[in-house]
Parts: C-alpha cells; structure tokens; sequence
C-alpha cells in the first residue's frame, strides 16, 4: 500500500525519503531534486516543505500541502509541455524557468518565465514584485508585476484575471491589451502611464478611485466593453482562493472557478455565533478567542462543529482549516510544529507501521446530513447513504484540505483519509448540513 494516491513515475516524501531511495512509491526520494531531469517523468511529491531548488527540469504534481522554498537565490526548471505542473507553492526563488502549471502559487520570485501563450498559469496566484513573461488564464495577482510579453496579450485573452488593490502591473512593449472580464483593483501603467478602472462590475462609479490616475477607458475604449472593472472580492482566504458568496468575483463567469479561480464559501470562526453553526469542546481551553489550545495536563482534545453548509443539497467542495498544518513529525515531541496538531488518527493505528504510509496526512472525522433542518439525533446523519452506501450516523475520517469524499475500496466505504481508502473508487458527498470533528494532540510522532 503507497501513501501517494496520484500516478507518477518517481515519488518525493519528506517523512520517509532518503536520496538513497530509487524513488519508488515504497522507497521514495527525500526531495525533488534526487529525481533525475526529465520533460516527461512525473515526480509527485507529498505533503512537506522542501528547501532548495536544483538544476535540470522537473514536472511537479503535488500530493497534498507542497512548499518548494529557497533562499532567494536558488532556481528551479519546470516544464512546459502537457501535463503541466501543479498544486505547488514555490517560495523565495531567484527563477522559475518553463514556469508553466496548474494551481500554481508562486510567491517572492525573481523572474518567472512562462513560454506559451496557451500553456500558461492555470489559476496562477502570484504574490509579491517579480518579472513575468507570460501570464495564463484566471491569475491572482498581489504585487508589482512587470510584464514583458510583446504580444496583444494581457492576463491572456479572455483570461478572468484579478488584480489587488496594492497591485501595478508595468507593461514593457507598447503593443496593445487584450484581457477580458477581469476584476482589475490596482493600477496598470503603459508607455508609463498610470491608469486604473473606474467602475465597479455593475457599471457605478467605483468610490475608491483616484482621482489623479486616468481612467483606462481614455486610452482603450473597450476595456469596459469587454466586461472588466473594479469591485470587492471579498475574500475569505487568498491562498485558497475561497471568496463570501456575495463576492464580485463571482458575478462574471463561472469558467474554472470564476474570476482569479475562485469558489464561494462560509468561514466559521472559533466564537461564531451563527444561529446555525453549533460548537463543542472536550479538553480545550477557549480563553483565547482566536486561539485555542489543548487544556493542560491533558494531551489531546476534541472540537465538534456542526453547520448547514446549503439551503439546497450540494456536493461538498473542500473544507480548509485555518490553523497548523506543518508539523516536523521527524522530531521528537515537544516542538512547536507538532503541539496541537489537528488529527483524528489514532497513533497507535496497525496500518501506520507498514511500509509506505508516511507521511501522516493530517486528518479530521466528518459525518453529513440532507435534513431541512439541523440534525438533532444520530439517524438523522444519512452520510448520503442511498447514493454512497455509506453507514448512517458514522463518521468518516477525511484529510484536510481536499474535497471530502467516500472512497470504496474492497468493498468497505471510507473517508480520503484513511490510508487503507487508496486506490479505491471516490465519489463526493451530497448534503445540506455537516458535523466536523477536530482531534488536537500534543507531541505527535508522526
């Protein structure tokens, strides 16, 4: 049984790689550069931060939270032929070379260069000042972008772009713009000139604009035509692109997720006192109302969260924790990075002692209901039982940060975070209201 659940040709593990390894998904490496420079291999690298970059070209399809970091020297080669790169967060980098790829984030880069106007950045989020040759379709920018692409090409034609507020996009050529529906909240300066739009998604004036910098509509009239303009994102977390359902960037096109790639959602803090959001704890001191820990002496604690997720039942999409995710399970207990840590996996689990079930995927129970109204009594949590087969008013354990879904492998349902799930068929759950569970543990060693 592998830890990975993609395909791939050679794999990359954190936890239990080593340089030595042939990169197999028994025996993977401990990082992607021992994967030997290829255009077509597909390394695929698992949950854990990475430090450094290497030399020759690497195609990089992350299998959970993927953070390639340097120094702010180091440079990496992707590669740009199909399939590209993706879900991958590459940090503090000198270059990205053939930096083409899918749920990319590229953060604190130099110089990223993009080599084909139709292999771009799918869902690209961009932060921070860095060089670009090219962008792709529905690109998050934050920062100061200097662009340098000579084509009639910006955030590519019909690209569904957003731009911060914070953000300047320099254009280097004097070839014309060609971008459609984006939310463009920052400034735009051709030939040198600073210009920004005007008018929010619904043709009003925008309120925040200022008024020293020309309206880009003066220097290309079409610009408004062509469904762009200012609004509010209204974001709930950038990283994950998860936006309030009331979001302008929402009120465009639904085409791979909106403008900049985005979903709706519902964020549910700590102390919410949403009439349908209903919290309980075991073991957890809530003094901090943004912050809560496991209450001492004890070594673990349970939070239970129940919800409604819809009006209408919908296929649930993906459930993000705002809290640690990254813990060194390679170090003994007591750190920082492995107190608290959110999983519903028992340690003393058999399965974990075999070979090929590291890296511990960080995990939470959940169990889900299409009553009308909040769920009161066990029968009531149907776990979409007539579609899934699942077992009524059981939870399932699920790994953060993916879609939840009921995975049926030799004839047994469980949830995406259960090793013994991979391999199996998936299939989405369908509900109206869900009930999460989140274990804390101190001094995990995994």
């Amino acid at each position: 049984m592998s830890e990975f659940k993609i395909p791939g040709d050679r794999f990359v593990s954190q936890w239990n790689g080593s340089p030595a390894n042939p990169g197999t998904a028994l025996a993977p490496y401990a990082h992607p550069s021992s994967a030997p420079s290829s255009t077509t291999n597909i390394v695929v690298v698992s949950t854990g931060i990475y430090k450094g970059g290497w030399s020759g070209s690497r195609k990089i399809f992350g299998d959970g939270k993927v953070l390639i970091e340097g120094t702010g020297s180091e440079s990496i080669t992707l590669v740009a032929s199909s399939p590209l790169s993706r879900n991958i967060h590459l940090k503090n980098l000198n270059s990205i070379l053939n930096g083409n790829g899918i749920d990319l984030i590229y953060e604190n880069i130099n110089t990223v260069s993009i080599t084909s106007f139709n292999n771009g950045s799918l869902r690209g989020i961009f932060l921070g000042d860095m060089t670009l040759s090219m962008f792709g379709s529905h690109p998050f920018i934050d920062g100061n972008i200097v662009y340098t692409d000579n084509s009639n090409n910006f955030l590519r034609q019909g690209s569904y772009g957003y731009v911060s507020k914070s953000s300047k996009i320099t254009r280097t050529s004097v070839a014309d713009w060609g971008f459609i529906n984006s939310m463009v909240n920052g400034i735009i300066n051709r030939n040198g000139i600073d210009y920004e739009l005007k008018r929010l998604v619904n043709g009003s004036p925008r309120l925040d604009a200022n008024p020293l910098i020309s309206d880009f509509i003066l220097d290309y009239p079409n610009v408004y035509v062509n469904g762009n303009f200012a609004g509010d994102p209204k974001f709930i977390d950038v990283l994950n692109r998860i936006v309030e359902l009331d979001s302008d960037l929402l009120k465009r096109s639904n085409a791979n997720g909106f403008i900049g790639g985005v979903r709706p959602g519902k964020s549910i803090s700590v102390n919410s006192s949403d009439s349908d959001v209903t919290i309980t704890t075991t073991n957890i001191n809530t003094s901090n109302p943004t912050n809560w820990v496991i209450q001492s002496p004890e070594s673990s604690g349970t939070i239970k969260i129940v919800w409604k997720l819809s009006d209408n039942i919908s296929e649930i999409e993906r459930l993000l924790l705002d809290a640690l995710l990254s813990f060194d399970g390679s170090v003994a207990g007591g750190t920082v990075g492995n107190n608290n840590v959110p999983d519903i996996f028992p340690t003393a689990y058999i399965p974990l002692s075999q070979v090929g079930l590291k890296p511990n995927r960080l995990t939470y129970a959940l169990r889900t209901s299409q009553s009308i109204s909040k769920p009161v009594i066990t029968a009531e949590w149907d776990n979409d039982n007539v579609t899934l087969g699942t077992t009524v008013g059981a939870f399932y354990i699920q790994e953060w940060n993916t879609k939840p879904t009921i995975v049926t492998a030799l004839g047994v349902r469980y949830g995406n975070g259960n090793p013994e799930s991979i391999g199996g068929v998936s299939n989405g759950i369908n509900a109206r209201w869900a009930e999460a569970e989140i274990r804390l543990t101190n001094n995990r060693s995994f």
